[in-house]
């Protein structure tokens, strides 16, 4: 016993280094709380507009849901590879961002009219960003699909995030960059609920 007090005592700022070393390491790691709407809203025709310069565009057959993220680290995430599409066959539905408006230009806002009433949406810049450390970022997320878009049909939201990722926890439905960190959830078309999610961290 008094053998280990010595021990201890002679290497006590290099346990102390050694813990301070590991507490850096935990308290530095990148860590995201990643929240996804419970359903997905089969928006009405002519309720989600596009205004620019007071000229109004519409997006029909599109749906609507709505991503929440808490990046807790005291570190900038990057996110990219932000799509929607169908599991089926793994082809991208039309996501909107303020990169690829089909009406407007940079300053476009877009809106979903609810009983008259129109709520401005935050729509996501490109399918690729940051979320800053320390940050709350919330993303409405419009997608336009077929009009012969089969009933039970699901669709799909993932993104990826700059983290390598364990080769379990890979995106399955990912054909390139696939060793990275990923964050999906699937939704059911025909009943405008969720059926599936991943939003482990």
């Amino acid at each position: 016993m008094l053998f280990i007090f010595k021990w201890i005592f002679n290497n006590i700022f290099g346990l102390s280094s050694l813990i301070i070393s590991l507490y850096t390491l935990w308290k530095n790691r990148k860590h995201l709380d990643v929240y996804w709407d419970d359903n997905i809203l089969r928006t009405k025709p002519h309720s989600i507009v596009a205004i620019h310069n007071g000229e109004p565009g519409f997006y029909e057959n599109s749906y609507l849901t709505r991503l929440s993220v808490i990046n807790t680290s005291p570190n900038d995430i990057a996110f990219f590879d932000l799509r929607a599409f169908n599991p089926n066959t793994n082809i991208n539905f039309p996501l909107v961002t303020k990169k690829t408006f089909e009406y407007g230009k940079e300053n476009t806002e877009v809106f979903h009219i609810i009983n008259g009433r129109h709520t401005r949406l935050n729509i996501p810049e490109k399918n690729f960003g940051v979320f800053k450390a320390n940050s709350f970022t919330q993303f409405d997320l419009i997608i336009c699909i077929p009009e012969n878009l089969k009933e039970k049909e699901n669709i799909n939201i993932s993104f990826k995030i700059a983290t390598h990722n364990h080769l379990s926890y890979r995106d399955p439905f990912s054909i390139t960059r696939r060793k990275f960190k990923w964050f999906g959830k699937s939704y059911s078309s025909a009943f405008d609920k969720s059926n599936q999610r991943h939003d482990k961290s």
